[in-house]
């Protein structure tokens, strides 16, 4: 071979090794892209503290605060940060993160692959004796804790996924309003609408006969009218042509369903459903932010039992339910206020006590006091006389002083969270409690915004 050939094929030869490496490296790049980040092991599901925190679930020692179990999201997974809290089971870890829901035993290893879905995870997991449950932009979904196979899925879409509730292997789905279509009906048009068949069936120069479901209705033109979950408003008619309809869903509801996915029943329950909901013995409550009420449902067949009438403010935190001496009770936040009223709408020794600012986390029980917290606060009210007793300021050398994760309170000790996630005996008092008094606090980059999770030795789950 001639030297000049040599020199040719060499730098071919080099050239192409270049390139075959290039494309490797970028092979492996996007293949590591996809992966997330898993360290350590769970252990004893009753011995940790677990939250989201940006696009990582930490699991923590409740004892020390060393962190023993991390899972990263993968770059690949898409930006933004995860607001869903994880699930804690005897088993295992159950949560979303970004646009993927994942399953971990105690010893860290995947119970199946992640589900991948095309929206972000918005909620919690609860779980049945075979299913975990959850939320995500569209709909509520329920996968077999075995295999993740995805056994129920919601046929409603939904506008603010709120974390299901499972009670007695029934599971309950929250579907919050307000959604609107601005919809250009032609005459003789039919669609279905927020699951609604909804018919144009005469369109007039100032009104229109519109059929819902099967039954007509007249709607005047620039009149909205509400019909059932549904409200119309008819903003132009052309004659014998065509209507300009804006439609509403703007009642929120909930359905039960048993583990089989049949609705066993459901009812429409106010404007929105604005917090989490809440269960107990008898009932279901929540918050209504646009009629500034409290609902409890009975659970058993969701019928009203009663409304109660906010003072002042929304309503941005779930309330508590405890029992005492056989009695059910209820504490909510209105405005800038704590109330503690039975289950009939009966004040029940004291309402009206001051928290100081607007609840910015939901209301939590400890054995003494009841736990939120506030703007640069977390604070916690007697259950018996409402004073408050317990109160953290939140230093301002953190970078984070209003708090958005619901705390905790297991075996003893309250876990709350900013950007550190500190442990307090929950029965400590003082008008000024400081990072000195807590049993330990771990600092992290990020806000955590989700719940914070952990088993009590009871093996009873408390969120």
């Amino acid at each position: 071979m001639k030297k000049g050939g040599f020199i040719v094929g060499t730098i071919i030869a080099v050239v192409l090794t270049v390139v075959f490496i290039l494309v490797f490296a970028n092979t492996l790049t996007n293949f590591f892209r996809g992966m997330p980040t898993v360290k350590g092991t769970i252990g004893d599901s009753e011995q940790v503290v677990c939250f989201t925190e940006h696009r990582t679930v930490h699991c923590l020692e409740k004892e020390t605060g060393e962190e023993i179990f991390t899972f990263t999201a993968a770059k690949a997974w898409g930006s933004g940060e995860s607001k869903a809290s994880p699930l804690l089971t005897k088993d295992g870890l159950y949560f979303g993160i970004v646009n993927h829901f994942c399953a971990y035993d105690l010893s860290g290893n995947k119970k199946w692959d992640c589900v991948k879905y095309n929206s972000k995870i918005q909620t919690s997991a609860a779980e049945t004796d075979t299913l975990v449950c959850f939320g995500d932009e569209k709909q509520y979904h329920c996968l077999s804790k075995i295999s993740g196979t995805e056994l129920v899925t919601s046929d409603k879409i939904i506008k603010d996924a709120i974390t299901p509730i499972v009670d007695s292997n029934y599971i309950y789905f929250a579907f919050d309003g307000i959604k609107k279509r601005n919809i250009k009906f032609s005459e003789g048009h039919t669609e279905k609408v927020f699951e609604t068949k909804i018919k144009l069936t005469e369109a007039n120069k100032d009104e229109a006969k519109v059929e819902i479901d099967g039954s007509e209705k007249t709607i005047d033109e620039g009149e909205e009218r509400e019909f059932g979950s549904l409200a119309i408003k008819v903003n132009e008619c052309k004659n014998n042509d065509y209507c300009k309809l804006t439609i509403k869903h703007e009642k929120g509801f909930i359905e039960k369903r048993d583990a089989q996915n049949n609705i066993v029943d459901s009812a429409v329950v106010g404007k929105r459903i604005s917090t989490e909901l809440v269960v107990s013995e008898n009932y279901i409550c929540f918050g209504d932010n646009k009629k500034d009420k409290i609902h409890c449902l009975d659970k058993n067949n969701l019928s009203f039992d009663w409304p109660f009438a906010g003072k002042s403010g929304k309503f941005k935190s779930a309330p508590a339910i405890d029992k005492e001496d056989g009695t059910e009770v209820i504490y909510f936040g209105t405005g800038k206020t704590i109330d503690k009223y039975t289950m009939t709408g009966v004040s029940y020794g004291w309402s009206g006590k001051g928290f100081g600012d607007t609840a910015a986390t939901d209301l939590v029980l400890g054995t003494k006091y009841v736990f939120g917290g506030i703007k640069n606060w977390i604070i916690g009210l007697d259950k018996n006389t409402g004073s408050s007793l317990f109160r953290f300021y939140i230093p301002e050398t953190w970078d984070y002083r209003i708090p958005e994760a619901r705390p905790v309170v297991v075996d003893g000790y309250l876990y709350f969270a900013l950007e550190k996630v500190c442990k307090y005996n929950e029965t400590l008092s003082g008008t000024l409690l400081t990072e000195d008094n807590a049993e330990w606090c771990i600092d992290f980059d990020n806000q955590i915004k989700g719940h914070i999770t952990a088993l009590p030795k009871t093996s009873e789950v408390t969120t």
